[in-house]
């Protein structure tokens, strides 16, 4: 991908970054994991392939964590309880909760998407260097770490027998409700909040406390008003093409592209093409939704002593900005972009 001048580094191609595959500071056996990360000051995604036979120790971190499990199965052990996770399920960890994963011998591998809130990059100093930030040159995230939890082996077995024996956590009371499949999540087919004149998009949202996922499929002429929120936003595009901008600059993204936007700066999409563009966003607080019909549909995956309140929830600004500034910004942002980029 070109390097754009005068711009920050908001945005990388997947196949841009690097695949490390390493066994896992908190692994119990030489089952590698492969991971491509990139990360905010306040957001890391993984992509993440597991083998069968993965296995972790219990372990926590100081990071709310999200996986959407795009392909085979694996289980997730969360204070006790388990969870079997297969494809186009979500499932939250929340902040410091000790918590272990594991795919079955025999299965097929495990792929991932994962978001850790904070920035989660690895315990190593190779992580880290393999790790692409999506910062602007005076920007410094905080890192967290994994930290192992000593626990016998005969109690993890314990644990996932009485789990295997009950996947569907039917015959668990108790266990929090940290897993949905996004078929069950409902969808939502609006306009911009912002733009109330917009083509549509439909959407799917699912949050916790830490951490909000959106699930996006825009049609083409969906255009947003300038606006804001108290969020870092992280989006991976999975198919068509979407421009976001930022203040005064442009990106044109693309299938694969990740794509960052720092909290509280000004913002808006356009989907200028004529094709849709289906789009994962991470939300950095919580962004549920602006009206209660939006966080009504909204997925939580919160223990039954959790709630969301609206202090800790984002909502949309819009800023106040005439059609004929924003055609201004976006007439000059694109020629630099296509510029750069050699179009």
């Amino acid at each position: 991908m070109a390097t754009l001048l005068k711009k920050p580094a908001y945005r990388a191609h997947k196949d841009d970054v690097p695949l490390r595959r390493a066994r896992p500071s908190a692994g119990t056996n030489d089952v590698p994991l492969s991971v491509q990360i990139v990360y905010g000051t306040e957001t890391s995604m993984m992509f993440a392939e597991r083998g069968a036979g993965y296995h972790t120790r219990p372990h926590r971190h100081d990071a709310e964590q999200f996986n959407y499990i795009l392909g085979g199965e694996i289980w997730f052990f969360v204070d006790g309880f388990g969870y079997r996770c297969r494809a186009g399920d979500i499932m939250r960890i929340p902040r410091y909760k000790v918590h272990w994963a594991y795919v079955l011998e025999g299965g097929e591998s495990a792929r991932v998407i994962e978001t850790h809130t904070l920035p989660l990059i690895g315990n190593h100093e190779e992580a880290r260097k393999t790790s692409v930030p999506l910062l602007a040159p005076d920007e410094e995230p905080r890192f967290v770490v994994n930290e192992v939890i000593p626990t016998p082996p005969e109690e993890v077995a314990v644990v996932e027998s009485r789990a295997f024996a009950d996947p569907e956590g039917t015959a668990s009371p108790g266990r929090p409700n940290y897993y949905v499949n996004l078929a069950k999540v409902t969808s939502r087919r609006t306009r911009p909040t912002t733009t109330p004149d917009s083509e549509f998009k439909t959407t799917q949202r699912i949050y916790g406390m830490d951490t909000s996922l959106l699930f996006a499929d825009r049609d083409p002429g969906y255009h947003t008003h300038p606006h804001r929120h108290d969020c870092e936003q992280l989006n991976y595009i999975l198919s068509g093409e979407i421009w976001f901008f930022v203040e005064d600059k442009a990106w044109r993204c693309r299938a694969g592209d990740i794509m960052r936007i720092p909290r509280g700066k000004v913002h808006w999409a356009w989907v200028k093409g004529n094709e849709n563009s289906a789009v994962i966003e991470s939300h950095a607080p919580p962004l549920p939704g602006n009206g209660p019909e939006a966080r009504a549909a909204a997925a939580g995956l919160l223990a039954a002593d959790e709630v969301l309140t609206d202090d800790r929830a984002a909502r949309n600004e819009r800023v106040d900005m005439s059609a004929a500034e924003v055609r201004r910004i976006e007439t000059a942002a694109m020629a630099e972009e296509e510029a750069a980029l050699g179009t």
